[in-house]
Formats: structure tokens, C-alpha cells, sequence
């Protein structure tokens, strides 16, 4: 095989990644909708429930929810601050906000969400691997913070650092997001999800979507 075919073979399989990445993502938001679409015309999935407690749990976990994107405002550079999280351009910012204020939440996407494609929890086996990903994304945007008061048997690493918020989506935007776990000392912890370079290995937007988003 020459160099020449190689290079063929090779452009296009990242070409048919990123096509297999965007189908994957479009069937997932035509499950959203769906899903949206049964719940508002009466679907028998809720009907064995209260509605008064689903209002309530529904309303407190947007409070919590509404709590943690206040808080994630801090990560934000000044000019971003005041605005609403859905007005943050590009769409890779708005994202990786959105998964910070899970993370602040102690939470990650669920499968219904784009965004649990987008950061690779698809490529765990079960809800144990989306777990300890999960607790992977919490300590590379913002490290021990939520137990820095609480002692443990273990020593911390040391060289162990976070990633700001501009690098963790500007990251996440180009493809590089494997090299940032490993720049910042978490190639120990990712490489537990052997999946994971190989789904990181082309950006989540194509060329065509990033000059749209930029335009």
C-alpha cells in the first residue's frame, strides 16, 4: 500500500466518523423531541404518578439547576457574565457552560441530551463508567473544590491542574480535549475509558457548522 492510499484510506475515516458523529447526534435530538411531543399530548409513561409531586421535584431541580448556572457565571470571562447561557457564542462555549454547571451540580447529561454524546458518555458500558467520566469532568474544570474540606486517606496529587473554563471549551471545540486531560495530569484516568481518544479524535462540528457559528 502506498503513502498516497493511505492517506486516502485514512481521510476517509475521519470523514466517516464525523458524518456516523452528526447522525448520532440528530437521531438523538429527534428523540428529544419525541419524547417532548408524548409528554405534552398525554403519554401514559407518568400516569402512575402524582402530579403534584413530579411539579415539585420538577421545580426544585430547576431552582438547583438555575443555582449552579449562577454559580458557573464566575468561570465566564466578564463580557459573557450578564448573558443568558443559551446566548453564549460559539455553540462549543454554550456547551461546555452547560456541562459545567452539571459538574457544579455534581451531575452529567442524560441520555435523552445531545450533549451526553458530545462529551463521550456514550462510550461507557454502564452508569458506573458515565460516573467515574463524570468525576473525571469535575476534577479537570474544578479540581477537589467540593471536598477540600473533607480528609481523606489518599494524598492528593500534585500534579494534578484544572483547566479554565476558556481552555476546557476552546478544547472541546478543536478536537483536543484528550490532550488537555493529559496536559493538565489525567492520563491515568482517562485512559480507564478506552474509547474515549478514539471518540475525541475529530472535533464535534464540522468546518461548515464552526464558520456558521461564527458568522
Amino acid at each position: 500500500m502506498t503513502l498516497g492510499s493511505s492517506e486516502k484510506i485514512s481521510n476517509a475515516l475521519i470523514q466517516l466518523q464525523r458524518r456516523l458523529k452528526k447522525e448520532l447526534k440528530a437521531e438523538i435530538k429527534k428523540g428529544i423531541r419525541q419524547e417532548k411531543t408524548s409528554v405534552v399530548g398525554g403519554s401514559s409513561t407518568f400516569t402512575n404518578h402524582d402530579p403534584s409531586n413530579a411539579r415539585r421535584k420538577t421545580e426544585i431541580e430547576r431552582m438547583r439547576m438555575n443555582y449552579n448556572l449562577d454559580e458557573a457565571r464566575s468561570y465566564l470571562d466578564k463580557k459573557d457574565q450578564d448573558k443568558h447561557y443559551k446566548e453564549l457564542k460559539p455553540e462549543a462555549k454554550r456547551d461546555c457552560f452547560y456541562m459545567l454547571a452539571l459538574t457544579l451540580h455534581m451531575s452529567h447529561p442524560n441520555p435523552s441530551e445531545t450533549n451526553w454524546f458530545n462529551f463521550g458518555f456514550c462510550t461507557g458500558y454502564d452508569e458506573g463508567e458515565e460516573g467515574a467520566l463524570r468525576e473525571l469532568y469535575k476534577r479537570l474544570l474544578i479540581g477537589d473544590k467540593l471536598f477540600n474540606d473533607v480528609p481523606g486517606p489518599i494524598p492528593r496529587m500534585k500534579n494534578i491542574q484544572k483547566a479554565t473554563f476558556t481552555e476546557f471549551w476552546k478544547a472541546y471545540e478543536s478536537g483536543t480535549m484528550i490532550q488537555l486531560m493529559d496536559l493538565k495530569g489525567f492520563r491515568r484516568e482517562r485512559l480507564q475509558f478506552p474509547f474515549l481518544e478514539e471518540f475525541f479524535s475529530s472535533p464535534p462540528f464540522d468546518i461548515g457548522e464552526k464558520t456558521e457559528q461564527r458568522s
